[in-house]
């Protein structure tokens, strides 16, 4: 059967000697296999009926559904003949149940069928529209008189036959009147053609048929038309009483309505409906009845009343002959690949697009990429369009001739690629301009850097990255030299100086560790060329080999104990080399299927590590034995104990076996695995093994010796309230009280008698729970609430789940929201009388406990949402909706209600906020407070607003302001004021600064500038002449020595500017006359040094010479060393000489005047002569 119906079959045995038979599969696979089961368990019986054949085919179905349908609830397997056998016995095969309700089913159907009626009734189309009447409303009016269906075929059918068919009275009594109707309109129905132009058709026939349905109501004609689209003819049908106001009607629609084509090109047509059909509604705006549709085929198509048709037309084609005369379109050829580049990142919104657009006034259509197409197109003003062709074929051609290439360099060398703040990246950017070389983000570590520009630029620069990075891989070589961190002092060296001994043979960079704790604290790290860093690394290793005894030992280790040694995140491996003296303990790779584990150091850590390994491997062998326990899952709460507390004894009694029960998530759901020692792994699994046979028969014993089997009686109306939802409530009290058999009664038996079987304590207590539903559902009430439909859907969303959540908490098992009124049973409206007179498709009832009805009722009235209008001041509006409604989706997303704001043209205060009533109560209060808030920051920024005028003299802007805006700054942000100050064009003269804020700080803040003013004006000026020459001697290194004159003389000196008249005046200023003087007399000795000074540095320059040096300066570099220490071939005398000492001022001659010439010329910077 499972190889037969390719679906999984479990069996069950049950405590009362029952088999539960579990079928999964596909959902036609299990049906079929569930009936050929309860076919081979039950007995099989055979009974014949007749059944007169003409009713087989209605039995069957169509394609067989409603015998197989039958055949699924009867579990048996019923015979029809074959409809060319004339036999009319149906045999029914099955149990004997099954048979009887098969037979009577089928009586059933039958029966009803026997009551049916059809009948074909042969008429003309062409009388049609009077059987149906206007909307249907003659055959609508049949039906609802016979309760028959009648079947009309629709006018675009062949067929002539209308089909009446329903119960056999009503089917005789609607052909009579279909009969009635056709001979009336055959004997009094006359002709009439109308000739009319077919393109005004549609508009007689109307919108889904209304034009000639109107006619037919107005006047009982019918307008058909003919099956040739081209043809003009309307024929006309009806009593001639009214043939002649249907003509009139027919005319009338057809004229009521023109069309008309305008020209114009297709491009045009965006020009002509402009930005959101602004443009559009100016023109056709006072035309509303006028249809206006754009053709692609280049025109527009106008639809309407005939004048304003007329008008309409004249205004476009006026439009469309101004457009033409500015406008022009043109195409750009160029290539696919760079429409990209002139697009850029950003679409049609790039800067290129958008400069063309703002500049010429032309807009560039780039075609889709899926077309491949070439061709870009220019739309705009004539002039535009000239320009920005050319501009882009210029693009273009630029674009052809780049050249994009990647080189791949190790993401550890960007950094150093790009130099110190891009100095490498700008000499290259120098050297060609025209390329662009992008480094990838460190983030996305890439080796993948990517040039482009002119293809020889771009290969040039690519040679000079490749060489670039071939220097940086010879000298950026990495080795790692474990060092005993023993001995790491002794390498390293007081000072550091046998590694910079090391560094200076080797020309190699090393790095020391400088973290104790981490994981590489004895790790030494060698940069440098790769023959250089071995170099290194051989006389490292050999210095460690001098300073101890260091051996290498091998161990065979099983690979399989590998990774238990090395432990997570090799922690354990580690701990082991520190606890052994620091010893290096090498595993094999997991791909090299070697055993081999390598174990170096000094020789007594290298053997402790070995005795420590070794006893490792046996512990690990010895406790790795595993054995399994197979127990079914229901008995595993049973094997753990209450709290655990079986297993922590078992724990207790065996500390080295692991007992690992199975996971959810694991497919053997019924082996217990132990892992440990042998000896206690095979006591551990006897002792399981005596506990599950231990249960078994205990749970056996208990089953045979306390079954019971009791019944109640339970009233047969509430046997489907614990049948209903796949029997939920049933299931529930089963599981409840341990999986206990209960058995109902078939529902159409009428027997009350319910039998419940199980242990006893289990059987009463779920009798117990089964009456007191029970009485529950006797005491339940069903009570009204008026929701208007509307709301439903909102009420039932989720599929319902609001509606299921409710009734859950509060208890309500038939529950019902009906928009018909239609309760759950005939006394639930007589239950409440009080909603009795309510419309019937608003009412929602409510079944349940009085209490949990009026709770629920509480609930769902909750639910509907309520509208209420704020006032909100207009010029609130904006700071409500917020930066593109930011503020508005807050407020709907924070409360969950719907808020709708005027809009701005209507110049409205209402705000209209839907929702939940307490949504939208806590929204009003919330808005109330935002409006409570702007209204003082309203007030705030009037009082902030007050605004001072000060006059001020020029020549005190810049103290003002102070060294970049310091002393302005610290004036706003003392006083919290704004203070603006006027573009100064002069020191001559006053100006005026404006100074706003609060009334008060600008008072005070004024009465500080006008004290500086007056301090300015106290002071005392003087205007010197000196040499322009000096200035920068007296200014010094950034100020430094003006600064300290002033600071000597407590006054204020200032240079002239570049664009001054006369770059030698300085003017000193000072609140004390004699400081002012003092100072005057310092610069003017100062000026007389420093002019000594250049006076003396020319003195014996030959004239001519220095002639030849102006004009040769520019081709020379600007400085030039010659003759330097390293620039010489030193001798033996010389080599021997010291280094020189920059702090020995006997080295730097210069800088001290009085030495012996003796002493200075011993010096290395000497050349000789």
């Amino acid at each position: 059967l499972v190889l037969f119906s390719a679906t999984s079959i479990e069996l069950c045995h049950n405590k009362d000697q029952s088999i539960t038979i579990v079928v999964s599969g596909k959902r036609q696979a299990v049906e079929e296999a569930r009936k050929l089961i309860v076919q081979q368990l039950q007995t099989q019986a055979n009974r014949e009926l007749r059944i007169p054949k003409q009713y087989h085919r209605m039995l069957i179905g169509k394609e067989g559904r409603r015998l197989h349908l039958l055949e699924k609830e009867t579990d048996c397997r019923i015979v029809v003949p074959h409809r060319n056998n004339s036999s009319d016995v149906i045999k029914v095969i099955g149990p004997r149940e099954g048979i009887e309700k098969a037979i009577h089913k089928i009586q059933i159907f039958v029966d009803e069928q026997s009551k049916l009626a059809s009948e074909n009734l042969i008429i003309p189309k062409i009388y049609y529209p009077w059987i149906r009447g206007p909307d249907n409303a003659v055959v609508d009016r049949i039906k609802q008189e016979t309760g028959v269906s009648v079947h009309i075929p629709p006018p675009s059918a062949n067929n002539e036959v209308i089909v009446v068919t329903g119960e056999k009275e009503g089917v005789y009594k609607a052909v009579a009147q279909i009969r009635e109707i056709y001979e009336e309109k055959q004997r009094t129905c006359r002709t009439v053609t109308v000739s009319v132009a077919p393109s005004q058709h549609s508009y007689v026939m109307g919108y889904q048929r209304s034009g000639i349905t109107e006619i037919l109501r107005d006047t009982g004609v019918s307008v058909e038309f003919s099956a040739d689209e081209e043809s003009p003819e309307i024929t006309l049908r009806g009593h001639p009483d009214q043939l002649g106001y249907a003509v009139a009607m027919v005319y009338a629609k057809a004229s009521s309505i023109i069309t008309a084509r305008v020209n114009c090109p297709t491009w045009l047509h965006k020009f002509i409906i402009g930005s959101k059909g602004a443009n559009l509604k100016a023109i056709v705006g006072d035309f509303s009845k006028v249809h206006v549709t754009f053709e692609s085929e280049g025109f527009i198509f106008l639809e309407g009343p005939p004048q304003d048709v007329e008008r309409v037309t004249e205004l476009l084609n006026d439009r469309v002959a101004a457009l033409e005369n500015e406008m022009a379109t043109d195409v750009v050829i160029v290539h696919p690949s760079l429409h990209g580049h002139i697009i850029g990142k950003n679409g049609l919104n790039s800067a290129c697009v958008v400069r063309i657009r703002q500049e010429f006034e032309v807009n560039v259509i780039i075609p889709d990429p899926g077309s491949h197409s070439s061709e870009v197109r220019l739309e705009g003003k004539k002039a535009g369009v000239v320009k920005a062709k050319e501009e882009i074929q210029l693009l273009a051609e630029k674009k052809e001739n780049e050249k994009i290439r990647d080189i791949l360099i190790d993401s550890r060398f960007h950094k150093m690629m790009i130099g110190v703040k891009g100095e490498h990246v700008r000499d290259l950017r120098q050297r060609f301009p025209n390329v662009v070389v992008n480094f990838p983000d460190q983030g996305r570590k890439s080796d993948v850097v990517s040039l482009r520009g002119p293809k020889n630029e771009v290969d040039a620069c690519y040679g000079v990255l490749q060489q670039m990075y071939r220097e940086l891989l010879e000298s950026k070589h990495q080795v790692r030299v474990p060092i005993f961190k023993d001995f790491l002092k002794h390498i390293i060296g007081k000072g550091g100086s046998n590694i910079k001994k090391l560094m200076e043979e080797t020309g190699t960079k090393i790095e020391i560790p400088s973290d104790e704790n981490s994981n590489e604290s004895n790790v030494i790290l060698i940069t440098g060329k790769k023959s250089d860093t071995a170099k290194a690394e051989k006389l490292l290793q050999k210095m460690q080999s001098e300073l101890a005894n260091i051996v290498t030992l091998e161990l065979n280790i099983p690979r399989k104990l590998h990774s238990s040694l090395i432990g997570s995140g090799g922690r354990l491996i580690h701990s082991i080399g520190e606890e052994c003296g620091g010893v290096q303990i090498k595993f094999p790779a997991e791909n090299a299927h070697s055993d081999t584990v390598t174990v170096r150091g000094p020789k007594d850590g290298v053997d402790k590590a070995r005795k420590v390994l070794l006893d490792l491997v046996k512990d690990r062998e010895a406790s790795s034995f595993t054995a399994e326990v197979k127990a079914r899952p229901e008995l595993f709460g049973f094997l753990i104990g209450s709290g655990g507390s079986r297993v922590k004894k078992m724990r207790e009694s065996f500390p080295s076996v692991r007992i690992l029960f199975p996971r959810p998530c694991d497919d053997d759901k019924e082996t217990i695995h132990l892992i440990g020692k042998k000896n206690d792994v095979l006591n551990a699994k006897k002792q399981l093994d005596d506990w599950i046979s231990e249960l078994l028969a205990l749970i056996w014993f208990v089953f045979q010796n306390r079954s019971v089997e009791i019944a109640v009686n339970i009233d047969p109306k509430w046997h489907s309230h614990f049948m209903a939802k796949s029997r939920s409530v049933l299931r529930d009290i089963q599981e409840q009280f341990g999986g206990i058999f209960i058995s109902f009664p078939k529902l159409a038996s009428g027997n009350g008698r319910v039998t419940l079987k199980g242990p006893k304590e289990c059987v009463e207590g779920a009798k117990v729970q089964l009456l007191d539903i029970v009485a529950k559902l006797e005491s339940q009430v069903t009570e009204g609430v008026h929701i208007h439909p509307r709301h439903y859907k909102m009420l039932l969303r989720n599929r319902g789940a609001f509606v299921q959540d409710i009734s859950h908490h509060t208890a309500n098992w038939n529950g019902t929201c009906d928009g018909n009124g239609n309760s759950d049973g005939e006394n639930a409206r007589a239950s409440s009388p009080a909603v009795v007179d309510q419309p019937l498709n608003d009412l929602v009832l409510v079944t349940g406990q009085p209490d949990n009805c009026k709770k629920v009722i509480q609930l769902l009235l909750a639910e509907i949402p309520i509208t209420e209008v704020i006032h909100v001041p207009v010029e609130f509006h904006r700071n409500l909706i917020g930066r593109q409604g930011s503020e508005i989706r807050r407020l709907m997303e924070a409360f969950t209600v719907n808020v709708h704001i005027a809009p701005p043209d209507q110049s409205l205060d209402d705000v209209v906020i839907s929702g939940k009533a307490t949504a939208v109560n806590q929204a009003i209060e919330a808005i109330k407070q935002h409006v409570i808030q702007l209204e003082r920051e309203v007030k705030d920024r009037e009082l902030k607003s007050f605004a001072l005028q000060l006059p001020i003299p020029c020549a005190l802007v810049p103290k003002l302001i102070g060294i970049k805006g310091r002393e302005i700054q610290r004036l706003r942000s003392k006083y919290d004021v704004m203070i603006s100050v006027p573009q100064q064009r002069g020191d001559d003269g006053d100006t005026e600064i404006t100074i706003t804020g609060y009334e008060e700080n600008a008072t005070n803040c004024k009465k500080e500038i006008e004290t500086m003013v007056a301090d300015y004006k106290s002071l005392c000026t003087q205007e010197i002449a000196l040499d322009c020459r000096v200035h920068n001697r007296i200014i010094g290194q950034r100020g430094k020595n003006v600064k300290r004159i002033m600071e000597q003389y407590q006054v204020e000196i200032r240079f002239p500017r570049q664009a001054d008249q006369n770059p030698n005046l300085v003017t000193v200023c000072g609140k004390v006359e004699d400081s002012v003087f003092d100072c005057i007399d310092h610069l003017r000795n100062l000026e007389e040094e420093y002019l000594q000074d250049i006076v003396d540095r020319y003195a014996y320059r030959d004239p001519m010479r220095m002639a030849e040096e102006n004009t040769t300066a520019q081709h020379q570099p600007a400085m030039e060393i010659v003759n330097a220490p390293w620039q010489k071939t030193q001798t033996d005398d010389e080599l021997s000489k010291p280094v020189p000492d920059m702090e020995n001022m006997q080295e730097f001659p210069s800088m001290v005047s009085d030495l012996p010439q003796s002493q200075v010329n011993a010096s290395v910077w000497n050349f000789k002569r």
